[in-house]
């Protein structure tokens, strides 16, 4: 398989995140609808521990394979290249073993001391063998995206959550008569069983698709080359490691902190399970939507800019900071607006939950902000500015952690309050990321194309779309559809006008 120019991974990316989003917003909406917002807040309450668990497993080592196999292939070293991913993945399939095991041994206990909640316990109990599959599975995606080859990763995404879609919900479904916390444990067998496939179908590409070479296994890791390898890979690993244990630290003490600040704000269990149900599983989902590009991009920035800087070629890196850039605002600003103007009606029209509106409205004044933080991330990645990336990650996170326990507490606020934090972590965050990366590289941000002239394309949309839905809305509650078609198309044509983009262009580096 051939090395992918920049942007045409980062579409292949797009593309079957878009499929992924698609489906997985569709089994959202199938699933609230089937469980409840009350099922819905028992398998959100779960996950983020579930994926701290997964981080401090994985310990960073996919995006460090990622960055050294693009470094090695820059210098057209292949067999270093296959250093680095033997001695990771066998560091991930011992570390996933070991996890799991222990995980199994104190689950009754983490239950007990960790949830407010006991009902959690089945989802977790089935979501604890992931942590192995999708270690190794890692491995094996952080390689090809090293190789600059984004078409297996996008392939075993389609079909695992193709997987997840069909089997979580039949689960989900059948295990419905017996309570939502059993519905919620099949949504945990519907992940299981993607991420299953979706190794299958790594080992398959690996298999057919690597680059040949004629050095065995065994070769390849009894070197004298391998400690300086593994000290290479935990060197980014370990701070790379502790910014993503920030993120899903914060996100694992939210889970459980919010439900709790919410009984101090009058609501009951139940209803503090609920309401956190409707923000975490509603409105974060649409206002994550978006980052279907920006993850696209953040992954595809961290070998694109390494083996640029392996190269001292810091045109290309301005370039590439540049247009990822860009890209984030163009879709960032227009989001954000739409999530301003009709956050009631999108969650009732999809889940039939208007009451998500009312997190979904604030979370929109910080969607670019969430944007822009994903971004940036994945460029200080590239530029290897990995501790920078986990003070500024500490910083965000630790503001919006108090954030959470005060503003969430004050009975006119609520879960309002923990939106207002969230803004303010993802503010922070994304303003420090882009204060590290001027410091760290020279470029030249064209503010005019990046920020001036989409922020005009949607303002003039953001107006047209007012103007339609307040003259329509009276004719259906599906009238938004059009509305949100029109004023797309009104927004894309401004662009074009104004030559904020360039479709030859664009069409060309997909090509490449």
């Amino acid at each position: 398989m051939t090395k992918q120019s920049f942007i045409k991974g980062a579409m292949i990316l797009v593309t079957a995140s878009f499929y992924n989003r698609l489906l997985g917003f569709i089994y959202k909406i199938m699933v609230v609808r089937l469980v409840g917002s009350e099922g819905i807040g028992i398998y959100e309450m779960v996950f983020p521990f579930y994926v701290l668990i997964l981080v401090i497993t994985s310990a960073g080592v996919p995006l460090a394979i990622s960055k050294l196999v693009a470094e090695e292939m820059a210098k057209s070293n292949i067999k270093g290249a296959y250093k680095v991913f033997y001695i990771s993945i066998i560091f991930l399939t011992f570390t996933g073993i070991t996890v799991t095991m222990i995980l199994y041994k104190f689950l009754p206990i983490i239950v007990k001391y960790f949830y407010n909640d006991p009902r959690v316990y089945w989802s977790f109990w089935v979501m604890i063998p992931g942590i192995f599959v999708i270690s190794v599975c890692s491995a094996f995606r952080g390689f090809f995206q090293g190789l600059q080859q984004m078409t297996p990763t996008a392939v075993s995404q389609v079909i695992e959550q193709t997987t997840r879609f069909i089997i979580g919900l039949w689960c989900a479904k059948s295990l419905i008569k017996y309570g939502v916390e059993f519905a919620s444990m099949g949504m945990a067998i519907g992940m299981i069983a993607g991420e299953m496939v979706g190794i299958i179908v790594m080992i398959i590409f690996y298999i057919t698709k690597r680059p040949g070479v004629k050095t065995g296994f065994v070769r390849l890791v009894h070197t004298s080359s391998m400690i300086s390898i593994i000290k290479a890979i935990f060197y980014l690993a370990f701070p790379i490691t502790l910014t993503r244990i920030v993120y899903s630290t914060s996100m694992t003490l939210q889970a459980s902190l919010v439900p709790q600040r919410l009984q101090a704000a009058g609501y009951s269990l139940r209803q503090s399970t609920e309401i956190f149900g409707q923000y975490s599983g509603i409105a974060v989902t649409l206002l994550h939507l978006p980052t279907m590009v920006t993850v696209s991009l953040a992954i595809t920035l961290v070998p694109a800019i390494s083996e640029a800087l392996s190269r001292n070629n810091y045109k290309l890196i301005s370039q590439r900071i540049n247009q990822a850039l860009r890209i984030t605002f163009l879709l960032g600003l227009p989001s954000m607006v739409i999530f301003l103007l009709f956050p009631f009606r999108l969650s009732e029209l999809l889940f039939n939950t208007p009451q998500a509106g009312t997190p979904l409205k604030i979370l929109g004044w910080g969607a670019i902000f969430l944007y822009l933080q994903q971004t940036t991330t994945g460029i200080l990645q590239g530029l290897g500015r990995v501790k920078a990336s986990l003070y500024n990650a500490a910083c965000g996170a630790s503001v919006s952690l108090i954030g959470v326990y005060y503003l969430t507490a004050i009975p006119t606020l609520g879960i309002q309050g923990t939106a207002i934090a969230a803004n303010i972590g993802a503010i922070i965050v994304s303003m420090l990321n882009l204060l590290s990366i001027i410091k760290s590289v020279a470029f030249n941000l064209n503010f005019r194309q990046t920020v001036l002239l989409p922020l005009i394309a949607t303002f003039v949309m953001g107006f047209t779309a007012f103007q339609l839905d307040h003259y329509l809305v009276s004719y259906s509650p599906w009238i938004i559809i059009p509305i949100l078609s029109i004023s797309g198309i009104l927004y894309i044509i401004l662009l074009i006008l104004m030559k904020a983009i360039n479709i030859k262009r664009i069409l060309n580096l997909f090509i490449r």
